[in-house]
């Protein structure tokens, strides 16, 4: 199943309102975002690299909506492969736990609308640049 499909179904199970980017509007935002944070990798190992800090993905992944407030994120996913130019938006960021929680094990970029900020998911680390540094250190501080 595409992760955007399987997303999208997830957000239905669990009550977040969520919508698909067309295309163009997801080459854009990708574009933005990639533009300002130059991630690593953007296929395989999602990663942002240089100057973002780390959580380990098995403690705090379900965690991650706890930091974040109510304004719209969008996820997107490996840009090279049939998921390239698939942005799901959805309308609560304090929701993305309880959506993934629901999905399938996947890996994953979250931005918010603005690109103020950008967090990869993968298996092993969850990375955090820009705005989502002080997110992170609201998830450690809260001991969530």
């Amino acid at each position: 199943m595409h992760q955007c499909d399987e997303l999208l179904r997830a957000c239905g199970v669990v009550g977040v309102g969520a919508r698909r980017l067309t295309d163009t509007e997801a080459s854009a935002f990708v574009a933005r975002v990639v533009e300002r944070f130059r991630p690593t990798k953007m296929s395989g190992h999602l990663a942002i690299g240089d100057d973002s800090a780390l959580l380990a993905t098995d403690a705090f992944e379900f965690r991650l909506g706890a930091a974040l407030t109510e304004e719209p994120v969008r996820v997107f996913f490996d840009q090279e492969g049939p998921n390239r130019r698939s942005v799901v938006e959805l309308d609560d960021g304090r929701r993305l736990g309880e959506v993934m929680e629901e999905s399938f094990g996947m890996e994953y970029f979250v931005a918010d609308v603005s690109a103020s900020f950008l967090i990869s998911v993968n298996w092993y680390a969850i990375e955090f640049a820009g705005a989502a540094l002080e997110l992170r250190a609201r998830l450690l501080r809260e001991g969530r």
